[in-house]
């Protein structure tokens, strides 16, 4: 039986969520450093995306919060990144 007890799972439970946290803005940071001459590409791939999510919303009834429609367009930058997009300046993700 653990020594903490019940208090040990409210304690597991906040920094679960202050990790949580901690991601959240480390995505909105990541995104935040992207240069002004990308600011193009990521205007166009925010409304794909935006888009993308409605349609699943609106055909497939599947909903999606900011925070994760902040992963996919992380995630998505990141691949045209690495598929030789050279029009935004590179910040390594948190």
């Amino acid at each position: 039986m653990s020594k903490r007890g019940g208090c040990g799972r409210v304690e597991l439970e906040r920094e679960r969520e202050r990790e949580r946290e901690r991601e959240r803005l480390g995505r909105q940071e990541y995104l935040a450093g992207v240069s002004a001459q990308g600011t193009s590409v990521l205007q166009m791939l925010h409304s794909w995306i935006t888009w993308k999510k409605r349609n699943n919303r609106v055909f497939s009834a599947k909903t999606c919060s900011i925070d994760d429609l902040l992963q996919v367009l992380s995630e998505e930058l990141h691949l045209w990144r690495m598929a030789g997009l050279k029009t935004t300046k590179w910040v390594d993700p948190p």
